[in-house]
């Protein structure tokens, strides 16, 4: 279990080691809570927000479908910051200008 997101260790403020895409999460515990600090891009954040108004909205409305957690919607930014991740890897060294539509003089 050397990627499990809280290890056995009963120190407070310990460093989680890092995750993919370089984001320092850190963990401390008092008096049974546990608080957690990670780091996200603003694009994101303001993703998450917006997530989590919509779902209080529906909350107000009634609607038989089942709000996402938070948890489910980080993890869904995760995977499509993965997806981008491996496409732009793919792309490396691939991509050449075409410049064919600009004419020579002679």
């Amino acid at each position: 279990m050397a990627k499990c997101f809280f290890p056995s260790i009963n120190k407070k403020n310990t460093p989680v080691d890092k995750l993919q895409q370089g984001r320092l999460i850190s963990r401390e515990e008092e008096d049974g809570v546990v608080k957690v600090k990670i780091v996200v891009t603003k694009k994101e954040l303001k993703y998450l927000i917006a997530a989590m108004n919509q779902r209080e909205n529906n909350a107000r409305r009634r609607q038989t479908t089942a709000p996402q957690s938070f948890e489910q919607l980080f993890n869904l930014l995760r995977r499509k910051r993965e997806k981008k991740q491996e496409v732009m890897k793919s792309r490396q060294g691939g991509w050449q200008p075409a410049l064919q539509s600009i004419p020579e003089e002679m």
